[in-house]
């Protein structure tokens, strides 16, 4: 471990900037340097914000520590990047439910099994319902709310005086501009770095790459293999190691 970790941390510090940081933080807290690995995380997200791996590791982190309120800005974060992350809700609902938030806690399972349609959510979610008490004000407020948006709305009558007609082109920069926010909107996470020029063995690479399937991170660990597999098509570890996960979609 300490012989990959050095390799790991070499290659981070010869890059100005880089989505390193999170494996590096990984192997740190698997060999126990797990205050290092925190502020490295915490280091790296400031850089880039968007790196949900890194996001929810911090969040992971931070439940293991019965730290759950603060995980819980981590793991909003996350899901207003990628509103569909299976592990985010999963853990959200996780530090709800140790904070006694059993409302909160029932809504997010219940997103959780729309993605996740899975015996283990539907216990869970059956679990935390057969005990929970709603409070009855607030679902008579709920009910009133629902009615009133099932109302159909009265048509209003369209004077011709009232339309206005809007044919203006709009300028090429308001254009380029609305394109940049619309991508932007689309919210596509960091996932991980083109490492071509990477400085480390194979099989330090096949180490990360069981790490990532370990913890979950499926593409992360198939892209590294994939990787592996570009500079050496013979390494037959890699091959079915990358042959295994697309046999599992």
């Amino acid at each position: 471990m300490k012989k990959i970790i050095k390799k790991v941390e070499k290659y981070y510090k010869s890059k100005e900037v880089s989505l390193f940081f999170y494996p590096l933080a990984c192997l740190l807290y698997e060999s126990g340097a797990k205050e290092e690995a925190f502020d490295l995380l915490v280091e790296g997200v400031a850089k880039f914000p968007r790196y949900l791996l890194a996001l929810i590791k911090i969040a992971q982190i931070l439940i293991d520590e019965e730290k759950y309120e603060a995980a819980e800005s981590y793991l909003e974060t996350v899901l207003n990047i990628n509103n569909s992350n299976v592990l985010a809700w999963e853990l959200l609902a996780l530090a709800y439910e140790k904070q006694n938030k059993i409302e909160q806690a029932i809504n997010a399972y219940e997103k959780l099994l729309i993605l996740d349609p899975s015996p283990k959510v539907k216990s869970k979610l059956l679990s935390l319902a057969s005990f929970y008490t709603p409070n009855v004000e607030k679902v008579k407020e709920n009910l009133a709310q629902n009615m009133k948006l099932e109302r159909p709305l009265k048509p209003k009558e369209t004077d011709t005086s009232d339309i206005v007609i809007l044919d203006v082109e709009k300028p090429v920069e308001t254009k380029k501009q609305e394109e940049t926010a619309q991508n932007l909107e689309q919210n596509k996470p960091i996932v991980f770095e083109d490492i071509p020029t990477i400085d480390l063995e194979e099989d330090d690479q096949f180490n990360i790459a069981k790490l990532y399937v370990e913890q979950g991170y499926i593409e992360d660990a198939k892209n590294l293999y994939k990787e592996i597999l570009t500079r050496n098509p013979q390494n037959e570890q890699a091959k079915l190691a990358l042959e295994a996960l697309n046999e599992k979609e």
